[in-house]
């Protein structure tokens, strides 16, 4: 089947971006994404795109859930389902708050993430061991000061993916440019502009219902540049092949249990088989000019 390139994590006029939403989903369209869920904070966006769009563009309803009454550096993302138009405000801290977003998410049928855990270092790792009930995780958040990379003693959010995966968490990790600015600015700070990261649909069609089937289903990969020609995903077995760019070269790394890195190739296309008594296999693509690309965990 194919792949369909689609932004999760983007904002328009209706809360902090720089275009209405028509507008959105037109740069998105234009720059060779597929699909696209706007997801402004504390408003949903349904998909109503206009008749010149809906041809060869599926927009996804989403909305970027934020309390006001607890912890408000703790952000998650609904996408599909019947949306809430507001986000319900909760008391306490990041457990607490975090819990309940998901909860209200996951409650109106929506694919479910958690946003940039290290933004404002929001989340420690402690408070994913609550009652919260996402679907995925946003690894990679291409906007500033997401620090992905960790540091001040906390992971990187790559590492605490691994982390929950390794306690049994059935988490999608997912990448996103969480875009604000659709053009570059005359002067001044240049900061969350579209384009920077995203994910990749493996489905019959870009149909809003297949798209969403295989986000809930981790049928999808999320990069920041790094193409697959092909994925392949078993019980406890995974295979891929890069397209290849220019001429860079890439590194395929099998990871398992722990972030435990168990074999690493020079190559365009490999693959691997869950080792005995581990609790999951994903790969991470490296290109030699620092794009990356991940794949979703498989499971015996």
């Amino acid at each position: 089947m194919p792949f369909f390139k689609g932004a999760l994590h983007c904002h328009s006029t209706r809360s902090d971006g720089a275009l209405p939403p028509e507008g959105v989903w037109r740069w998105y369209r234009d720059a060779g994404w597929h699909f696209a869920a706007i997801t402004d904070h504390r408003t949903a966006t349904a998909a109503a795109l206009p008749a010149d769009l809906a041809a060869d563009f599926t927009a996804l309803p989403g909305i970027e859930y934020n309390s006001t009454g607890g912890h408000g550096s703790v952000h998650v993302i609904g996408i599909g389902g019947t949306v809430d138009k507001e986000t319900s405000d909760y008391e306490g801290g990041a457990r607490q708050v975090l819990a309940g977003l998901t909860r209200q998410a996951r409650g109106a049928g929506s694919f479910t993430m958690i946003n940039h855990p290290n933004w404002l270092w929001a989340l420690a790792p402690e408070d994913f061991d609550g009652e919260d009930q996402a679907h995925a995780l946003e690894i990679w958040n291409a906007s500033r000061a997401c620090n992905n990379l960790g540091g001040r003693g906390r992971p990187s959010v790559e590492a605490l993916w691994d982390r929950l995966l390794s306690r049994g968490r059935r988490l999608w990790g997912v990448a996103t440019d969480d875009a604000h600015q659709y053009a570059l600015p005359p002067k001044g700070r240049i900061w969350d502009i579209a384009g920077g990261a995203w994910v990749c649909v493996d489905a019959p069609d870009a149909s809003a219902g297949n798209l969403m089937a295989g986000l809930f289903s981790g049928a999808f990969y999320a990069s920041t540049g790094v193409d697959l020609e092909r994925l392949e995903r078993g019980s406890g077995r995974l295979s891929l092949k890069v397209l290849p760019l220019g001429r860079q070269v890439y590194t395929i790394r099998w990871i398992t249990t722990h972030g435990r890195v168990i074999r690493e190739t020079e190559a365009f296309e490999d693959a691997c088989e869950l080792p005995a008594g581990e609790g999951y296999l994903r790969a991470v693509v490296l290109s030699s000019d620092g794009e990356r690309a991940w794949t979703q965990p498989v499971f015996p």
